[in-house]
């Protein structure tokens, strides 16, 4: 392991970020992909690569659900708080609540989607409850005019010291 926490050869870490559009469905998949090498490239442990993958093919779904377009952009943090940034972005309506659509059960704008016939579900309602879950930080900022930003980060594991109890 590093001094930074993260496993890995430190050489093969991306320097720079990445940056992919997000067209339609299948850049779920592709984004998905290619966010878990990315972070196992940075030094994440594999459990936390998949982490970020889930949380990513997340956050574009939405993208395309609600905005259409958008972009995934992927950074290496380094120092202290080693691991990688997630940034997607898109130019859609917004969100009205952002900490309500956080919630289990909210899909679509709908603050409780169990209670909706079937029919009128487009989703389960647990995408940003599982980023949230899955990742360290995820700050959600709705851009006036100009739809949404999700800035997500997932931090290397760091080694903590074990104390013996008296």
């Amino acid at each position: 392991m590093s001094p930074d926490g993260c496993s890995g050869a430190r050489a093969s870490a991306p320097q720079l970020p990445e940056e992919w559009l997000i067209r339609d469905r299948a850049d779920a998949v592709v984004c998905s992909q290619k966010s878990a090498r990315f972070a196992e490239a940075a030094g994440l442990s594999h459990r936390s690569a998949k982490q970020v993958a889930i949380a990513v093919s997340e956050l574009v779904t939405n993208v395309i659900k609600y905005a259409g377009s958008g972009k995934l952009v992927l950074r290496r943090l380094p120092g202290d708080r080693a691991g990688i940034e997630v940034v997607v972005e898109d130019q859609g309506p917004g969100i009205q609540d952002p900490s309500a659509a956080m919630e289990d059960g909210f899909s679509a704008g709908h603050p409780s989607v169990v209670e909706l016939p079937p029919s009128l579900r487009t989703g389960l309602g647990i995408g940003l409850g599982a980023v949230v879950r899955l990742m360290d930080s995820v700050l959600i900022e709705n851009l006036p005019g100009a739809g949404v930003r999700v800035t997500a980060t997932k931090h290397c594991a760091v080694a903590r010291s074990r104390i013996a109890s008296p």
